[in-house]
């Protein structure tokens, strides 16, 4: 399923570049950006994000072999990051 997934990427990629191509600058000057530090709000979730990520990730290549659906992997790794979002509170969700 690796070869399907791979041009589905592709195609997807190319279909965006030729919609928004018009709207890609030539050259960008990033000098008005602030610090990447400055963007991460809580560093402690930052981290967390990076383990559920990889977590989700593996989940989705270990639901292919046990023929699992991937809503089943899916479903708790979004409680997990849902209640990491409400345990730290420091970024809105809209529910405030």
């Amino acid at each position: 399923m690796w070869i399907p997934d791979l041009f589905s990427l592709g195609i997807s990629i190319l279909i965006l570049y030729l919609y928004f191509r018009k709207a890609i600058p030539k050259e960008f000057d990033g000098s008005h950006l602030g610090s990447p530090k400055d963007a991460i709000k809580d560093l402690r979730l930052f981290y967390l994000s990076w383990v559920v990520l990889t977590a989700l990730l593996i989940g989705y290549f270990l639901s292919s072999f046990i023929k699992a659906p991937v809503s089943l992997i899916a479903l708790p790794i979004a409680a997990i990051s849902y209640y990491l979002l409400e345990k730290g509170r420091k970024l809105c969700i809209g529910y405030y």
